[in-house]
């Protein structure tokens, strides 16, 4: 069979769709796509310089570095978003993220404002599955971010704070 030794990708597009099954109910539109990627067969790696695009009016960034072996691959991932409102975080927030305490207090409490700054880390993990599918699991997941404007609604029987800003942190969805 064919074997590919090294290989070097840019890549960019106008827009188009995303179809990530079970992160989105639906595809997931985007603009402003660029990709650098690389690969090193001898060495097992494969790094992502930059993939940046813009959905939802939404501009992001992620970059990566991964080992590959045994039809798994492992790695660091890192994202940057300059600036979200936290209207456009609720319709961006993964289907596969609506479990944890990041979605609980992101989305689920906080209203109005906008998140500034936001850069998040985590570790990728991703099996290949014999139906030639593939598992993802990500930990040791951080995040931080700056909020201006927000409506936090800390429980039903208290006032909600409105017009609130700081700094905030999450590591490992706590």
């Amino acid at each position: 069979g064919l074997k590919i030794p090294a290989a070097s990708l840019s890549a960019s597009s106008d827009g188009g769709t995303l179809n990530l099954p079970g992160m989105y109910a639906g595809p997931l539109p985007f603009r402003d796509f660029a990709l650098q990627a690389g690969y090193d067969a001898d060495a097992g790696t494969a790094s992502i310089g930059k993939l940046s695009l813009q959905a939802h009016d939404v501009k992001a960034a992620l970059t990566g570095n991964f080992a590959i072996a045994d039809g798994e691959i492992h790695g660091p991932v890192t994202i940057s978003v300059p600036s979200v409102s936290q209207a456009q975080l609720k319709a961006l927030w993964p289907e596969t993220m609506k479990d944890g305490g990041a979605h609980r207090w992101l989305v689920e409490r906080m209203s109005d404002g906008v998140f500034k700054g936001l850069a998040a880390s985590l570790d990728l993990d991703a099996k290949k599955l014999p139906d030639k599918g593939w598992d993802f699991n990500a930990g040791n997941i951080k995040a931080d971010f700056d909020a201006a404007g927000m409506t936090v609604n800390y429980r039903a029987t208290l006032i909600p704070i409105k017009k609130a800003g700081g700094h905030g942190h999450f590591a490992d969805d706590t």
